[in-house]
């Protein structure tokens, strides 16, 4: 990975290719740490930024659940689990993971994969006339949550073919995607009970601080809380589509066995028949008769078909 940084002071034109030895006295410096070695970020986070060892680590580390953490000397740490980049044919939410780092004049994000929305962030924020802190923020975070959404929105979908697929023929290939499904949802869904309570209270830090972003920080947490009310809906579908697919199958099978028992009741009384007269002892008179075996073969079939219209006329097949 390469050891350089890339940086901007927002509102001016100066940029620079390296991590700073000291964070500005004016202005805020804005730092994405994504594509950096981890050692030169752990560097500066500790001794640049005044962050302390163990909230660096957690945000480091490739798997955290996500959670607002605020420190001394109006630091703080944002941490959230995306969920957004999937392959089309699979809905299982993603591992990404993205930190916030806010000290007095800096803004620093982290991402264990490339973050499509930090550079449409910045160039936002640089061709606003009055480029704002919160702006960029509030930037950054809405578009994860437009994101996120659109993810969330391509479930919907996925979920009207399964079930125009349980409609038909349904078979252990959809079960099983029903299954994965269920479990994709309920991991996301965990997740984004997290996401909400850190986002809640990150809006919470940021509006005691800044009243004025009030607005934006709202729009934000409305947002997460439509993922989370999205997710659930979703996952109330699944389990209905595996529910109704368990039903289906089996209703399916009930017929199947209702066909058996009828097919085996019928030919009951002919087998009983069959080996009444397979016996063969010598005192068996009918066995004498000429016409005993037409006989026995037009009492075996009035007694079939009386059993196959007594079980229609009840409805039974």
């Amino acid at each position: 990975m390469p050891d350089r940084a890339r940086t901007s002071t927002l509102g001016t034109d100066s940029d620079t290719q390296r991590l700073p030895d000291s964070l500005p006295t004016s202005g805020t410096l804005f730092a994405d740490l994504t594509d950096l070695d981890e050692g030169a970020v752990r560097a500066f986070l500790q001794d640049v930024a005044g962050f302390d060892a163990l909230t660096v680590t957690d945000a480091l580390r490739s798997r955290h659940p996500p959670k607002f953490e605020a420190l001394a000397g109006g630091r703080y740490l944002l941490l959230l689990r995306g969920f957004w980049d999937h392959d089309p044919e699979d809905i299982t939410p993603a591992g990404y993971q993205f930190s916030l780092f806010r000290a007095p004049g800096l803004i620093a994000v982290y991402a264990n994969a490339p973050d499509p929305e930090m550079s449409a962030a910045i160039a936002a924020a640089h061709a606003s006339s009055a480029p704002d802190d919160m702006a960029l923020i509030y930037g950054l975070m809405r578009r994860k949550a437009d994101r996120g959404l659109a993810y969330l929105h391509s479930i919907e979908p996925w979920l009207d073919e399964v079930e125009s697929r349980l409609a038909g023929a349904a078979d252990d290939v959809l079960l099983m995607d029903l299954i994965i499904a269920s479990r994709a949802l309920h991991e996301l869904n965990r997740r984004l009970e997290y996401q909400v309570d850190a986002i809640r209270a990150w809006s919470t830090h940021e509006v005691a601080s800044a009243p004025a972003a009030a607005t934006m920080l709202t729009d934000v947490v409305e947002q997460v809380d439509r993922h989370a009310s999205l997710v659930q809906l979703y996952l109330a579908m699944v389990d209905d589509l595996r529910d109704g697919y368990v039903a289906l199958s089996s209703h399916r099978l009930n017929r199947v066995m209702q066909v058996l028992t009828v097919m085996t009741v019928v030919f009951m009384p002919l087998g009983l028949i069959a080996g009444i007269y397979g016996m063969n002892f010598e005192t068996m008179p009918e066995l004498g008769w000429p016409w005993g075996y037409f006989i026995a073969l037009g009492v075996m079939a009035g007694v079939a078909l009386s059993l196959v219209l007594a079980f229609k006329r009840k409805g039974w097949l």
